[in-house]
Formats: C-alpha cells, structure tokens, sequence
C-alpha cells in the first residue's frame, strides 16, 4: 500500500510570499508539485488539477491564498477522498498588528508593478475584508490536519527553513546545505512575473474565482461591513484576530499608521 500524499494548504492573502517560497522548495525537492491557482482558469479545472495531483505525487503545494474558510472547506471536502495528509501552513502570524501586515503586502504588490496604487488598495482591501483565520477546533473537529506556523514579516530563507525541517521529520527529506539553499533563494528571488500577469484581472460576470471579486476587485459579499474606529477617529489595528482584518480591510497605511481609505 503506497504512503498517503501530504498536501500543503495555505492560509494567507496576496503579498504573503507562498508562490517564493513554493518556487524554492520545487526547486529543491523535484518530485514535490506546485499548482499555482492563478494560472488556472476555472474553478473546476483547479479541483481537477489538485485531484489528480494528489494521486502521483508524494507531495502536493496548493498556491491558493484560502483566506476565506469556505475556500479551506471546499478543498478539504474534495481531500477526504483521498489518501492525504493535510497540513495548513499559516502564513501570518497572529501576534503582528494588522498594520504591519498590510504594509508589507503594499510594499511586495508594489515592487511587482502590478497595478495602479488605487487598483491595489481595492484589491488588497478585498482580501483583508474577506479573511478569516483558520479556526482549527471549529474547522477541524476531528483533529485530522496538521498545522505548521510561518511567518511573513520574515524573509524567505526563514520560512523555507521552517517548511524543511517539517519535510524532514514528517517525511525524512534531506536537508541541503546552506549553500544549496542560498542559491535556490537566489534563483527564485530573480523570477519575474510574466507581463499578461502583472495586472489583477478582473472576474468574468458570474465568475467564481477565489475571493468572489466583483467590479474593480471589491468583495460582493462584504461591503456592508461598517468597520469600528478608535477615539482618534483611525481604524483600530491590535492583535491578527479574526474581527480585526474586518475592522482594518479599507485602510491605508501610510508612515506605518492605519488611515481610513
């Protein structure tokens, strides 16, 4: 009987660093899989890429953000079919103030040249709007997946340690040299996206993407939020906790301080 496939479910939203990170481990471990959702171009054809996948590779890297808990539970739905391991990766820890964490995601998207500024906040604003911690008690009742803590404000080489040394004592993967390890950071660090990707297209009407995005990448289901203030009139930005990304999804951080949008 052949061992179950150990699939990597992500929880995190854009500017997080997993597509880096997955790029470097591919590299690293050649029979690990990537399968990255944007270049995927239905919903259908995603589940079908991940079902298949899971069925020849001994390792599965789902490139998909699944920052809203019905994303977790179609996959999860779809796994309990097969023979798996499932580990959900978060990427944002949840001790860092949510100001810092957007921040950095504006910094990254910007970097890349993906859009216009305006463009930007609207969709990063949509992902924080709709993201919601994974909830492993309530998600999980049953305690069948394994969780594995990042951390996004580190750099790459932080979390690819993180991630290999769980492939190491969950799966006794060889762990490469520095050396190695630097190169292959390098390697990825130069990648460039290509150009008919450098702008966040827009869902087709009646599309079911990931986020359920509608015009000019807001969230269809989320804007009635009413988001609470502090006494200085600026949103409050503590703790990663569920109910602060909705309090903080529109703001816009400027000098490191929260501003309304």
């Amino acid at each position: 009987m052949s061992a179950p496939t150990w699939v990597i479910v992500p929880v995190s939203t854009i500017g997080c660093g997993k597509s880096t990170l997955f790029r470097a481990l591919t590299a690293i471990y050649p029979q690990l899989t990537h399968i990255e959702n944007d270049r995927i171009d239905n919903k259908r054809n995603f589940f079908s890429t991940v079902s298949h996948a899971v069925s020849n590779h001994p390792v599965v890297l789902i490139d998909r953000n699944n920052h809203m808990e019905r994303h977790r539970q179609e996959l999860f739905e779809i796994l309990s079919e097969k023979d798996v391991n499932i580990v959900v990766v978060n990427f944002v820890n949840s001790k860092t103030a949510l100001a810092k964490v957007k921040g950095i995601v504006l910094d990254r998207l910007r970097a890349r040249e993906t859009t216009i500024l305006r463009m930007l906040r609207l969709v990063v604003g949509s992902f924080f709007r709709d993201f919601r911690p994974y909830n492993a008690r309530e998600e999980d009742p049953e305690s069948k997946n394994k969780k594995l803590d990042l951390d996004m404000t580190k750099d790459i080489k932080w979390n690819l340690r993180r991630l290999i040394r769980f492939f190491h004592e969950n799966l006794g993967f060889e762990v490469p040299s520095d050396e190695v390890l630097s190169r292959e950071v390098e390697a990825v660090k130069e990648y460039q996206v290509p150009e008919e990707e450098k702008r966040f297209r827009r869902p087709k009407k009646g599309s079911k993407r990931e986020g359920d995005q509608g015009r000019n990448g807001q969230s269809r289901n989320n804007g009635g939020n009413k988001r609470p203030k502090s006494k200085n009139g600026n949103e409050k930005s503590e703790g990663l906790k569920a109910t602060d990304w909705v309090k903080t999804a529109n703001s816009v951080v400027v000098n490191g301080e929260v501003k309304k949008d």
